[in-house]
Protein backbone atom coordinates (compact mmCIF):
# COMPACT_ATOMS: atom_id res chain seq x y z
CA UNK A 1 0.00 0.00 0.00
CA UNK A 2 2.88 2.25 0.63
CA UNK A 3 3.76 2.01 -2.50
CA UNK A 4 1.51 3.79 -4.39
CA UNK A 5 1.65 1.90 -7.89
CA UNK A 6 -0.92 0.05 -9.39
CA UNK A 7 -1.17 -3.55 -9.33
CA UNK A 8 -3.40 -6.76 -9.36
CA UNK A 9 -3.02 -9.76 -7.17
CA UNK A 10 -4.28 -12.97 -7.78
CA UNK A 11 -5.63 -15.76 -4.58
CA UNK A 12 -3.29 -18.76 -4.31
CA UNK A 13 -4.34 -22.15 -3.04
CA UNK A 14 -3.94 -20.77 0.68
CA UNK A 15 -6.88 -18.00 -0.03
CA UNK A 16 -10.09 -18.02 -0.44
CA UNK A 17 -11.67 -15.02 -2.13
CA UNK A 18 -15.00 -15.17 -0.30
CA UNK A 19 -12.48 -14.75 3.25
CA UNK A 20 -11.15 -11.36 1.80
CA UNK A 21 -12.18 -8.28 3.69
CA UNK A 22 -13.83 -5.58 1.16
CA UNK A 23 -11.55 -2.26 1.31
CA UNK A 24 -8.14 -3.85 1.81
CA UNK A 25 -5.42 -3.15 -0.21
CA UNK A 26 -5.88 -6.75 -1.67
CA UNK A 27 -9.84 -6.57 -1.33
CA UNK A 28 -9.44 -7.17 -5.33
CA UNK A 29 -8.03 -10.54 -5.28
CA UNK A 30 -11.65 -11.71 -4.26
CA UNK A 31 -12.99 -10.93 -8.02
CA UNK A 32 -12.65 -13.42 -10.43
CA UNK A 33 -11.08 -10.93 -12.93
CA UNK A 34 -8.68 -7.86 -12.51
CA UNK A 35 -7.63 -5.58 -15.42
CA UNK A 36 -4.71 -2.87 -14.49
CA UNK A 37 -5.21 -0.91 -18.06
CA UNK A 38 -1.61 1.22 -18.10
CA UNK A 39 -2.43 2.68 -21.75
CA UNK A 40 0.08 0.59 -23.87
CA UNK A 41 0.20 -2.46 -21.77
CA UNK A 42 -2.54 -4.36 -19.65
CA UNK A 43 -1.86 -6.87 -16.54
CA UNK A 44 -5.16 -9.25 -16.63
CA UNK A 45 -5.38 -11.56 -13.47
CA UNK A 46 -7.44 -14.12 -13.47
CA UNK A 47 -8.45 -16.21 -10.40
CA UNK A 48 -7.72 -20.12 -10.80
CA UNK A 49 -6.88 -20.87 -7.60
CA UNK A 50 -9.80 -23.61 -7.40
CA UNK A 51 -7.97 -25.17 -10.80
CA UNK A 52 -11.19 -24.01 -12.48
CA UNK A 53 -11.62 -21.53 -15.01
CA UNK A 54 -15.12 -19.99 -15.91
CA UNK A 55 -16.81 -18.87 -19.00
CA UNK A 56 -17.01 -15.08 -17.27
CA UNK A 57 -13.19 -15.15 -17.00
CA UNK A 58 -12.54 -16.27 -21.43
CA UNK A 59 -15.07 -13.92 -22.20
CA UNK A 60 -13.50 -11.03 -20.17
CA UNK A 61 -10.33 -11.99 -21.73
CA UNK A 62 -11.40 -12.09 -24.73
CA UNK A 63 -13.05 -8.49 -24.57
CA UNK A 64 -9.27 -7.49 -23.17
CA UNK A 65 -7.39 -9.53 -26.40
CA UNK A 66 -9.88 -7.69 -28.70
CA UNK A 67 -8.47 -4.48 -28.02
CA UNK A 68 -5.68 -4.92 -29.38
CA UNK A 69 -2.83 -3.66 -26.65
CA UNK A 70 -0.26 -6.38 -25.18
CA UNK A 71 -1.52 -8.13 -22.36
CA UNK A 72 0.36 -9.74 -19.17
CA UNK A 73 -1.79 -12.95 -17.76
CA UNK A 74 -1.34 -13.08 -13.86
CA UNK A 75 -2.56 -15.94 -12.44
CA UNK A 76 -1.65 -18.35 -9.53
CA UNK A 77 -1.69 -21.99 -11.19
CA UNK A 78 0.53 -22.64 -14.00
CA UNK A 79 0.01 -24.66 -16.99
CA UNK A 80 2.24 -27.20 -17.86
CA UNK A 81 3.91 -27.05 -21.39
CA UNK A 82 6.25 -29.10 -23.13
CA UNK A 83 8.71 -27.02 -21.81
CA UNK A 84 8.63 -27.45 -18.13
CA UNK A 85 6.79 -31.11 -18.15
CA UNK A 86 10.26 -33.11 -16.78
CA UNK A 87 9.62 -30.56 -13.58
CA UNK A 88 5.71 -31.15 -13.50
CA UNK A 89 6.14 -34.66 -13.45
CA UNK A 90 8.24 -34.83 -10.40
CA UNK A 91 5.34 -32.42 -8.57
CA UNK A 92 2.53 -34.12 -9.74
CA UNK A 93 -0.77 -33.37 -11.27
CA UNK A 94 -1.80 -30.92 -8.20
CA UNK A 95 0.62 -28.63 -9.56
CA UNK A 96 -0.90 -27.75 -13.14
CA UNK A 97 -3.84 -25.75 -14.26
CA UNK A 98 -4.37 -28.69 -17.28
CA UNK A 99 -4.47 -32.24 -15.55
CA UNK A 100 -6.21 -34.95 -16.16
CA UNK A 101 -8.95 -33.71 -14.80
CA UNK A 102 -9.54 -30.01 -16.76
CA UNK A 103 -12.27 -28.23 -17.98
CA UNK A 104 -13.00 -27.50 -21.01
CA UNK A 105 -12.80 -23.58 -19.96
CA UNK A 106 -9.28 -24.97 -19.13
CA UNK A 107 -8.25 -25.83 -22.31
CA UNK A 108 -9.93 -23.06 -24.22
CA UNK A 109 -7.87 -20.42 -21.59
CA UNK A 110 -4.47 -22.24 -23.22
CA UNK A 111 -6.28 -22.51 -27.11
CA UNK A 112 -6.49 -18.26 -26.51
CA UNK A 113 -2.92 -17.70 -24.87
CA UNK A 114 -2.11 -19.78 -28.14
CA UNK A 115 -4.37 -18.04 -30.67
CA UNK A 116 -3.31 -14.70 -29.16
CA UNK A 117 0.40 -14.68 -28.49
CA UNK A 118 1.16 -11.72 -30.77
CA UNK A 119 -0.98 -9.98 -28.16
CA UNK A 120 0.10 -11.44 -25.16
CA UNK A 121 3.29 -10.55 -23.61
CA UNK A 122 3.73 -13.53 -20.67
CA UNK A 123 1.98 -15.39 -18.46
CA UNK A 124 2.92 -14.90 -14.79
CA UNK A 125 2.09 -17.49 -12.34
CA UNK A 126 3.08 -19.16 -8.80
CA UNK A 127 1.96 -22.02 -6.92
CA UNK A 128 5.50 -24.66 -7.73
CA UNK A 129 7.21 -22.78 -5.10
CA UNK A 130 10.42 -22.96 -7.25
CA UNK A 131 11.40 -20.96 -10.38
CA UNK A 132 10.11 -22.39 -13.80
CA UNK A 133 10.49 -20.48 -17.15
CA UNK A 134 9.12 -21.79 -19.99
CA UNK A 135 7.35 -21.49 -23.52
CA UNK A 136 3.49 -21.64 -23.38
CA UNK A 137 2.89 -20.41 -27.04
CA UNK A 138 5.14 -19.57 -29.41
CA UNK A 139 6.78 -16.51 -28.61
CA UNK A 140 4.96 -16.56 -24.97
CA UNK A 141 7.07 -17.30 -22.13
CA UNK A 142 4.91 -18.60 -18.51
CA UNK A 143 7.39 -17.30 -15.91
CA UNK A 144 6.93 -19.24 -12.25
CA UNK A 145 7.69 -17.99 -9.47
CA UNK A 146 8.85 -19.06 -5.98
CA UNK A 147 7.21 -17.97 -2.85
CA UNK A 148 7.66 -14.78 -1.15
CA UNK A 149 7.87 -16.73 2.23
CA UNK A 150 11.35 -17.73 1.37
CA UNK A 151 12.14 -13.99 1.45
CA UNK A 152 12.35 -14.21 -2.66
CA UNK A 153 11.20 -11.54 -4.99
CA UNK A 154 10.37 -12.20 -8.70
CA UNK A 155 12.18 -8.88 -10.82
CA UNK A 156 10.65 -8.98 -14.39
CA UNK A 157 11.33 -5.94 -16.86
CA UNK A 158 8.91 -5.71 -19.39
CA UNK A 159 10.74 -4.15 -22.95
CA UNK A 160 13.05 -4.01 -25.60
Amino acid sequence: KELRVPMVSVCGNHERAEDIPEGRVYSAMAQPVQVLDLGDMIFFAIDNSKKQITRYQLDRLNEVLAGGVPVVIVMHIPVRTEGNAPQFEKCGEYFQLNDSKASPEVHELIRTIEENSERIIAVLAGHLHFISNSEIAPGVTQFVSTQGALGNVNRYEIGE
